[in-house]
């Protein structure tokens, strides 16, 4: 893993000796239960819970693949439906859209605990965090993707090539304002779309940064895409999200499991007694670096021994 930081030995209530019986958790994800992202946050989140042997139920806006406002917002609706029926002691919410349709219009320093994640760089867009809330605010690994993107590049351009979505311009944003750094930016709205760009940008940018939120298009081929930018490269690719592997020669990506445990232990001190005023908004921490020796090869490029020490090997499986 690249900058792990082990959380300290007293940061959370020891669990395993508390019983949980008549307690409650609702996870509300943005996305639907396909989505890549949404499976590797499960992972570490579906672990954690069940070992605490909490009760616990899973609500999917699925605004990934449907974006319209009004579906967005029938969709926040059903979920507060869910949670006055399940009556959950805490609700962890992840991705952008749970907290701005459901949390901050309903739940906004209300009784109900909230523990948020995945909410990209910055969660004061939301005015929060409130007085019932607290989380882990996502952030990229871009700056060191871009160091060691430039060590195979043959200019200085950058170009940012995603969907055009609420998460996609928050993230591009925090690049060029909170990180400083000078880049392009395209947002797609559908395959043929990306496809273009793409061939754009082996011409008009020096190195390319690749949005893992393609792939939750409704339209994204994974198979199609993959021969595509395996045929058509010319410029180094690289990406913060794993799902976008398979397109993009190198990845500098957070561990999608930290998010998901980070929120249960800190739902199982909640409900333990502490407050979420009294539990400091943090950021995620854990990282690892991935690399696609295919396309990679495809460019002539052999990483370093520094890289390739610390990297994990792309493959499809």
């Amino acid at each position: 893993m690249l900058n792990c930081e082990k959380k300290p030995a007293d940061e959370f209530v020891e669990v395993e000796e508390i019983n949980y019986e008549g307690n409650r958790i609702l996870i509300v994800h943005s996305y639907d239960a396909e989505n890549k992202g949404v499976i590797a946050n499960n992972t570490g989140l579906l672990s954690a819970l069940d070992e605490s042997g909490i009760e616990y139920k899973i609500f999917y806006m699925d605004t990934k693949r449907k974006t319209s406002e009004e579906f967005k917002l029938n969709a926040a609706l059903d979920a507060k439906q869910t949670i006055e029926e399940y009556k959950p002691d805490v609700v962890i919410t992840f991705d952008d859209n749970a907290f701005k349709y459901l949390i901050m219009p309903y739940y906004r320093d209300s009784e109900l605990p909230v523990v948020f994640a995945g909410i990209d760089w910055d969660v004061s867009i939301y005015d929060a965090p409130y007085s019932n809330t607290t989380g882990m605010i996502s952030v990229a690994l871009v700056t060191q993707l871009i160091e060691y993107l430039s060590e195979y590049a043959g200019g200085d351009r950058i170009a940012w090539l995603g969907p055009d979505s609420l998460t996609s311009r928050k993230q591009t944003k925090a690049y060029e304002e909170i990180l400083g750094i000078e880049m392009s930016t395209y947002y797609v709205n559908n395959f043929e779309d990306w496809k273009s760009t793409f061939l754009l940008l082996q011409t008009d940018a020096d190195k390319v940064i690749h949005s893992g939120i393609l792939t939750g298009m409704e339209d994204w081929d994974e198979k199609d895409a993959e021969e595509f930018v395996f045929a058509n490269i010319k410029v180094p690719i690289g990406t913060v999200n794993k799902p976008i592997m398979s397109c993009s020669i190198l990845g500098f990506v957070k561990v999608a499991s930290e998010q998901g445990e980070w929120a249960v232990q800190t739902s199982l001190e909640i409900i333990n007694g502490k407050s979420p005023s009294d539990i400091p908004v943090t950021q995620n921490k854990q990282g690892e670096i991935i690399v696609n020796l295919d396309l990679a090869e495809k460019l002539d490029i052999a990483f370093s021994a520094d890289i390739l020490k610390n990297a994990q090997i792309y493959s499809e499986e």
